[in-house]
């Protein structure tokens, strides 16, 4: 289905059905992303938090030509019984680790390792040993487990540093309306030393009770939904469900910078490659775009541009977005395009915004 928000070009009023290209049976999923690089074997992977607690690694194997896509399963872990519900990944420079939020309250760092296995050369004949390769498997690694709250943890992210490129922060919300700053570091048995991202991890992890780095439950009137570090530039945005997108300056998290309302609640933010827009899931408002200016000679700005509540009004909920990551999308003051996907309808849309006409 391809549908116009208010502020895109008018599109087609066409109806387009989509097939799947795969499709799996699996537990609920709440989360999933792709990691930024493939896997040893060259194959893309996805990692998906499931209702069971688990996290889940999958291949997706093909034809160069696209046909013939299958999702495998490649490693899995249950660092929780509880349901897994966010995932965030770590930077470029180490591509295979993120973390996890679980509904029991606590959060964990896992990395994704891939090895080879076969028998010792000790233990075959001579003239076998040319006939045997070695098997490539993979396994995902609990790093270390803490407790977040008491409630809920609905958010987590990973911030760089400014001050130290080896060493990000875990940034997680929850429900009982408070974000938390952590140092992965100390999560790692590390404290006051670089954190080192290939260092191999023990599974499982180690269960500890760290002090966070900031605790902050007096901005936020509701529940703590959605973190998201600003692509290039050391500021955060927290979304909530009181309604208010906040933007904070990693050099001071007593207070946010810049505001702006999105009605609904929030539950999912996406920057725009650009830097300067924000795709907003806003629930029962369907979903916002805000822009954000960042500016080193001017305090930063955000600005509620448009909302769009949806084809089917009230019976559907902003639950997941995200920008189609095509380089013509990224041309500054040209069309992007987003999918949107609803809850109550079960519907998926996809939508070109006019960000030239949001910011000449």
């Amino acid at each position: 289905m391809r549908l116009p928000l208010p502020m895109m070009d008018p599109l087609a009023p066409t109806r387009e059905e989509w097939s799947p290209l795969s499709a799996i049976t699996c537990p609920g999923v709440l989360d999933m992303k792709w990691l930024p690089c493939a896997g040893a074997d060259g194959c893309p992977i996805l990692l998906v938090c499931s209702a069971d607690g688990r996290l889940v690694a999958y291949a997706l194997r093909g034809s160069p030509a696209g046909t013939d896509l299958a999702l495998e399963v490649v490693a899995s872990c249950q660092p929780s019984t509880d349901i897994c519900l966010q995932l965030a990944l770590f930077p470029a420079d180490s591509p295979h680790t993120c973390v996890i939020t679980h509904r029991d309250g606590t959060a964990s760092i896992l990395a994704l390792r891939f090895f080879y296995i076969g028998p010792s050369r000790l233990d075959r004949a001579p003239e076998a040993a040319s006939a045997e390769q070695p098997v490539l498997q993979a396994a995902l690694l609990v790093a270390a487990t803490w407790p977040v709250s008491e409630m809920e943890p609905w958010a987590c992210a990973v911030v760089p540093d400014p001050h130290n490129a080896d060493c990000p922060f875990v940034f997680t919300g929850a429900d009982d309306c408070a974000w938390r700053q952590w140092s992965v570091a100390h999560l790692l048995g590390l404290p006051g030393s670089p954190w080192v991202p290939m260092e191999p991890f023990s599974a499982p992890g180690p269960q500890i009770d760290p002090i966070p780095l900031m605790f902050d439950r007096r901005t936020h009137q509701a529940g703590v939904t959605a973190i998201l570090a600003h692509p290039t530039l050391p500021f955060v945005l927290t979304g909530s469900y009181d309604e208010i997108l906040r933007v904070w300056d990693m050099s001071n998290l007593r207070f946010p910078v810049a505001e702006a309302p999105a009605a609904g609640g929030i539950w999912r933010l996406r920057w725009h490659a650009d830097g300067e827009h924000v795709l907003v899931c806003a629930m029962h408002a369907g979903f916002t775009l805000i822009s954000v200016s960042i500016d080193d000679s001017q305090e930063p700005t955000a600005e509620t541009i448009d909302t769009f509540l949806g084809p089917h009004g009230a019976d559907q909920l902003g639950y997941g977005a995200d920008w189609l990551r095509l380089p013509a999308c990224f041309s500054k003051g040209a069309d992007a395009l987003a999918a949107l996907a609803s809850f109550y309808d079960r519907t998926v849309s996809l939508a070109s915004v006019r960000l030239g006409a949001v910011k000449p």
